[in-house]
């Protein structure tokens, strides 16, 4: 019973991902990109506080980039005091070409999820369906006595005089979702039940 269910699960997951292909790949490769985006190292810039002072509630710091050989002065006005280690203020950067990856990467993951999202709501995306369109790709039958013998994952679901159509596996036999099939007694095969005959007068 383990194995069907396994088979089962996996012919959904096929299912569900052929009719959200594009939209599943969008998200996949959003998700990628942010998590290699979010394990960038920040560009660290170093700055030596030459002057510092206070006008009112505003702090004023005259700020030289120490890794730069050039003498290079930036202005920088706070309402809030600079967190400094040892006397120098630390600072934190990505590159412009990373904040831009990292914007397309959340705008992939949002359209990705949103398309998914509205497939399910508005079109024919339902998962009901899906599981009774597995069911009935699995249906097989065998002719014997002039009767068809209808079995699902070697299930026996039902026995008609016909061939059947696509809602009639609902509609006679009662089979909606793979429950439905477990519950059905095990199906053989005359051919099967002679060989079992056989074996145990043989015993």
């Amino acid at each position: 019973m383990l194995r069907i269910k396994l088979k089962f699960c996996l012919c959904y997951i096929n299912k569900v991902f052929k009719y959200n292909f594009k939209s599943i790949i969008t998200l996949l490769v959003g998700l990628c990109l942010l998590c290699i985006l979010l394990n960038i190292e920040y560009t660290i810039v170093k700055y030596k506080i030459v002057h510092y002072t206070k006008i009112e509630n505003n702090h004023l710091y005259i700020l030289d980039n120490i890794d730069n050989d050039r003498k290079e002065y930036i202005l920088k006005v706070t309402d809030t005091p600079l967190i400094l280690k040892n006397d120098h203020y630390i600072k934190k950067s990505i590159s412009d070409l990373t904040c831009i990856l990292v914007f397309a990467s959340i705008l992939m993951i949002f359209s990705g999820s949103l398309i998914i999202l509205l497939n399910i709501i508005f079109s024919d995306f339902i998962p009901n369906d899906i599981i009774y369109n597995i069911l009935y790709s699995k249906l097989k039958y065998d002719y014997e006595n002039d009767v068809y013998n209808y079995h699902i994952y070697n299930r026996l679901v039902g026995i008609t005089n016909e061939e059947i159509g696509y809602s009639y596996l609902s509609w006679k036999f009662d089979i909606y979702t793979l429950k439905d099939v477990l519950r059905c007694p095990i199906y053989k095969t005359k051919s099967q039940k002679r060989e079992e005959l056989l074996g145990k007068l043989l015993k």
